[in-house]
């Protein structure tokens, strides 16, 4: 099983990406593509951040005790604003939340369900190509040979991912010549990749053999 965030850990796009939206999506495709049981955690698929709490709004015991040293778990615990209006259509526009929400305007599920480009769609898209890949369900894993700061590895017959996490762009080889089957950077979706393949900074791909 693999989960990036969790009720008592900072979430996910916090924690791991300091609220870049490149390195969310990129640890959201490693997430999902290598083998076992993925987890999500709720704000995981709209690329939402931890909630910035004042001492009069913490709950948690721990943070009570410990601040101003350490919040306690609070932060990733804010809930999931699903519109932009007041109260992000959480709970009634009057209503008091029990832990504040990070601005809803910001980033919320509406906002994303209509935009094609957003980190919800990404996920979405991301789910959908794991569905339909025998190799991503439950294919084997393969370590392949990259450049430094680069992980790839092959899943089942016919699948590569590649990551980048680093900030200059690399060349990676593929053992045979692959389709993109979806990218962080989606422009790249259905585009031919290899013998060798090129990486943005922060930039991963997921990869069919086609010969």
């Amino acid at each position: 099983m693999w989960t990036g965030s969790n009720h008592d850990v900072s979430r996910l796009a916090t924690r791991w990406a300091g609220g870049d939206a490149a390195r969310t999506r990129l640890a959201l495709l490693m997430l999902l593509t290598l083998r076992g049981t993925p987890v999500l955690y709720q704000g995981d698929e709209i690329g939402l951040t931890d909630g910035v709490l004042a001492q009069e709004d913490l709950l948690d015991p721990v943070g009570l005790r410990f601040w101003p040293h350490y919040a306690g778990r609070d932060p990733e615990r804010t809930p999931m604003p699903w519109d932009g209006g007041p109260n992000g259509g959480f709970t009634a526009p009057a209503a008091i939340p029990w832990l504040p929400m990070t601005d809803p305007a910001a980033g919320n599920v509406a906002d994303q369900r209509a935009d094609g480009r957003s980190v919800l769609h990404f996920v979405r898209d991301l789910l959908a190509a794991r569905r339909g890949s025998p190799d991503l369900r439950g294919g084997d894993y393969r370590r392949l040979a990259a450049p430094d700061g680069v992980w790839a590895w092959r899943r089942g017959r016919s699948t590569v991912v590649a990551l980048n996490f680093g900030d200059a762009p690399v060349t990676v080889g593929l053992p045979g010549v692959h389709r993109v089957v979806i990218g962080t950077d989606r422009s790249r979706d259905g585009s031919a990749a290899g013998p060798s393949l090129e990486l943005g900074s922060w930039e991963g791909v997921v990869a069919l053999s086609v010969g």
